[in-house]
């Protein structure tokens, strides 16, 4: 049940109506909006890294599953070459492609006949339920039986020869599992948005190997097979089933870790509408795997690491938005409009301030424009984080692997900013406080046309 945009306008009818009857609410999300910076700047501390906890095996047999649902064909076939051109030993590793629920067999039979050519496993299954979990859970059943690990790669990502190899280089410490950082390939021009994604492993992923906590983020991750088992496999009740795993793996013990070297890139996200999908996923998913943590007793150092890794897409913005719009219109000049623009310039100042610090070493184009992309994409964050608090489970979105054929209008952006228009004059009358606020929120509209127009510039032509 999607609850974002019906809130946001219930926030901002009684914010109009009775302006003060929502500082208590305002409280709560600027208090929020603390919680999250102290708990995402607290990554940077520099405490001792904890030893793997497991032990290190026999040479490890790799069973490499890829999952698919309504690709394109040759978006596969690709990441599959370069799976198959891999240094590893091919009587040590096997590949499994899953395709699920993809009707059409234009999409379907050239992925099978490319493994048929490739020396991979194709399977093929209709009613399959739990989305990419489900699939997984099918490649993980018909996994050779001498496999020792599983290894994820998205259907979209070409690695590097050595891919395994370096694996079972980094699995020597005992790790029960890895994680790979993503990245895209694609024009320079996306060097803002890879630093915007970049900022997730830098810190908040590198930070939690002090407590070999690095949760999974999907692909370019491998898992023991006993692992894996001990947690009931891929299953999952969130729609990012990774962070589920790794939620699941740190609460029976089990020990994981980040490793910075790139082996692999993915496809970009050629549109806004599929960069948001994606985000709305992450954020969305890992806010009811965040239910789930504060469910059960789970604390110390690698509770704070993993509550630190599910919230780093989380934002409190979209309440305040609405009330700072509803307060303005409705004439307030007092707190509830002071406090509303705080709560909108310190998810501004956090995500600034973090970008900064992680792209010290990058020119600062590329920092302003992770920071373009951090705000393009705010919304979707915003809307992810209050509709899991609904009830039910929202449908797993693919990420499209082409652009759509006309660029869809940010609609959310639109609004946003014509509220902000209407609410501008008396903005002007309130002081400095809502003048800042209304800017942060007018400013993701041409946040979002920047970073559309950067994707646009990497479309093929």
């Amino acid at each position: 049940m999607r609850l974002s945009r019906p809130i946001f306008g219930i926030s901002v009818a009684l914010a109009f109506l009775d302006p003060v009857l929502m500082l208590p609410l305002m409280i709560l999300c600027l208090a929020l909006e603390a919680g999250l910076a102290l708990l995402q700047f607290a990554t940077m501390l520099r405490l001792p890294s904890a030893p793997p906890a497991g032990r290190p095996g026999h040479e490890p047999f790799f069973s490499v599953h890829v999952a698919t649902h309504n690709e394109p064909p040759e978006v596969v076939c690709e990441t599959l070459r370069a799976l198959a051109a891999q240094d590893w030993p091919r009587e040590r590793h096997e590949i499994i492609v899953m395709d699920n629920n993809t009707a059409d067999p234009a999409l379907w039979r050239p992925v099978e006949a490319c493994c048929a050519e490739l020396g991979a496993t194709f399977l093929h299954r209709e009613g399959v339920k739990g989305a990419k979990a489900g699939a997984l859970d099918i490649a993980l059943a018909a996994a050779d039986a001498r496999a020792t690990h599983v290894v994820t790669v998205d259907c979209d990502y070409v690695v590097a020869p050595d891919f395994l190899s370096r694996t079972a280089a980094e699995l020597e410490a005992g790790d029960d599992w890895l994680q790979f950082p993503q990245a895209y390939r694609g024009a320079p021009a996306t060097a803002g948005f890879e630093l915007e994604l970049g900022d997730y492993f830098a810190t908040y992923a590198r930070a939690a190997n002090r407590s070999g906590a690095a949760l999974p983020t999907g692909t370019l991750t491998v898992v023991a097979i006993p692992a894996l088992a001990a947690v009931g496999g891929w299953r999952a009740m969130s729609v990012t089933e990774d962070a589920e795993l790794g939620l699941k793996l740190c609460r029976q013990g089990f020990a994981g870790r980040f490793v910075p070297a790139s082996v692999g890139r993915g496809a970009l996200p050629l549109d806004l509408a599929s960069c948001e999908s994606q985000r709305h996923r992450w954020s969305y998913g890992n806010a009811r795997v965040l239910g789930q943590f504060a469910r059960r007793r789970f604390g110390g150092l690698r509770g704070w690491h993993v509550l630190a890794q599910l919230s780093a897409w989380q934002s409190a913005a979209l309440l305040p938005a609405g009330v700072l719009v509803g307060a303005l219109l409705a004439g307030e000049r007092g707190a509830v409009v002071t406090l509303a623009a705080l709560c909108l310039l310190a998810g501004l100042l956090r995500a600034g301030l973090r970008l900064a610090l992680v792209g010290r070493r990058e020119r600062a184009g590329t920092v302003l424009a992770a920071l373009v992309a951090r705000l393009a994409l705010l919304p979707a964050a915003a809307r992810g984080t209050v509709d899991a608090l609904g009830s039910g489970r929202l449908p797993f979105a693919v990420t499209p692997k082409a652009a759509r054929a006309a660029a869809t209008l940010p609609l959310d952006h639109l609004a946003l900013f014509a509220a902000g228009l209407l609410a501008l004059p008396n903005a002007l009358a309130a002081g400095p406080w809502a003048i800042a606020g209304l800017a942060c929120l007018m400013s993701l509209l041409p946040a979002a046309l920047l970073l559309s127009r950067a994707l646009s510039a990497c479309q093929p032509h």
